[in-house]
């Protein structure tokens, strides 16, 4: 419930400290993926 609802826990500095931590660990590299896709695409047009 901590991943899909990080508001109901904010009262714990801790649970929102690795709410984050994950969020940025997954989202980082599918943004990176995305980035590459994007500007390979446009490049061999």
């Amino acid at each position: 419930m901590v991943i899909v609802c990080p508001w109901i826990f904010v009262d714990s500095p801790k649970a929102i400290t690795i709410f984050v931590s994950v969020f940025g660990a997954v989202l980082a590299p599918m943004y990176g993926v995305m980035m590459s896709a994007t500007t390979s695409s446009s490049a061999s047009r």
